[in-house]
């Protein structure tokens, strides 16, 4: 399997591997998508429109939304949507689960309209007819999947980790080559009673910004609270891979079947989203990894610096890239929060 970079989505949408008659910017991995006027409640088969002043989107909300134009992909290549870091920054999901099947790779090619999901991780946001919150990777499957071995990279200078210390060595990475990231100290946590707005872009209040070392016995949030934190360890891999993460999931501690009674766990219960999928701009990027999370356990969690966040993973480029198409949040620090989007 490998990504294709800017370069490669240029050259395919102008051979004709891939054709989508609308879209937005080619960035440096993906494909920008802009959402139509209309939504639809799968619960109910009702079909919402998007007033031109915005629609709030709220926790627990669900919807599907059709691409605006029909994508065609070659029998080698399959799509995954996902949320752009700007959007994804303010909470918003979305992803091509629904349609997986079409977008997946086939034996053949097709031409369809992707229906995707969207919903927020438990916060308020107003969103517009025509905004392009969502992206499109596009993958090769002319090789099989592979899990590389992080050690390996590291040994052979394709990937760089850092941390307080300095250097991540091969011999500091854990069993058969994996890697955890873990929680730096300033996090962003969401006011849940604000509407966030893609337009206005982060304002005074809607997020409170709290340094982790000042809570040595950890910070309490909420079930259901959103926030948005950074990994310790900076990452740049070299122009023929990306480097990807995992979230690092754990089952709850239990005694003899009951939840632990203290709130304090060798891992933190949260569902994490790494705000953009795929990382790399070449060894010049070395930066750290912004990750929106939502507190998932029942009585809340107390939330300390240096805990685990995500595991990383490293994949490759369909071929080398210049990386002549950078990231907005190029060279960005620590946990960083949204931009206003250009209208």
């Amino acid at each position: 399997m490998g990504i294709l970079a800017h370069e490669h989505l240029k050259e395919a949408l102008e051979i004709g591997a891939i054709r989508l008659e609308e879209h937005g910017e080619i960035g440096a991995f993906s494909i920008d998508i802009g959402l139509g006027d209309e939504l639809l409640k799968p619960a109910t088969g009702e079909k919402i429109k998007i007033p031109i002043e915005g629609l709030v989107v709220r926790p627990n909300d669900f919807y599907l939304w059709e691409f605006p134009s029909k994508l065609f992909l070659d029998g080698n290549l399959f799509g995954e949507v996902r949320t752009r870091s700007s959007y994804a920054r303010l909470g918003i999901y979305t992803s091509s689960a629904p349609c997986a099947d079409e977008i997946g790779a086939t034996l053949g090619d097709r031409e369809f309209k992707p229906v995707c999901s969207l919903t927020t991780v438990g916060t308020k946001v107003r969103i517009r007819p025509g905004e392009t919150f969502a992206q499109l990777f596009v993958k090769t499957i002319s090789t099989p999947p592979a899990v590389y071995n992080l050690t390996k990279l590291i040994e052979d200078g394709e990937l760089i980790v850092e941390n307080e210390k300095g250097k991540i060595t091969a011999e500091d990475a854990g069993f058969n080559g994996k890697l955890n990231l873990t929680i730096d100290d300033v996090i962003h946590v969401y006011d849940q009673r604000k509407i966030l707005d893609p337009q206005e872009g982060v304002k005074d209040g809607d997020f409170t910004t709290i340094d982790l070392k000042d809570y040595p016995e950890g910070y309490f949030l909420n079930k259901g609270e959103f926030f948005i934190s950074s990994s310790v360890e900076k990452i740049a891999t070299s122009n023929r891979y990306v480097s990807f993460v995992t979230p690092y999931i754990s089952s709850l501690p239990r005694r003899k079947g009951q939840l632990r009674p203290d709130l304090f766990f060798s891992s933190i219960p949260f569902t994490t989203h790494p705000n953009a999928p795929y990382h790399a701009f070449g060894f010049s990027a070395l930066r750290q990894i912004t990750f929106e999370n939502q507190v998932t356990h029942p009585n809340g969690i107390y939330l300390k610096n240096g805990s685990n966040q995500a595991e990383l993973v490293v994949i490759p480029l369909f071929g080398p890239s210049d990386y002549s198409k950078l990231s907005r949040y190029h060279g960005q620090e620590g946990a960083t929060l949204m931009k206003k989007i250009r209208s």
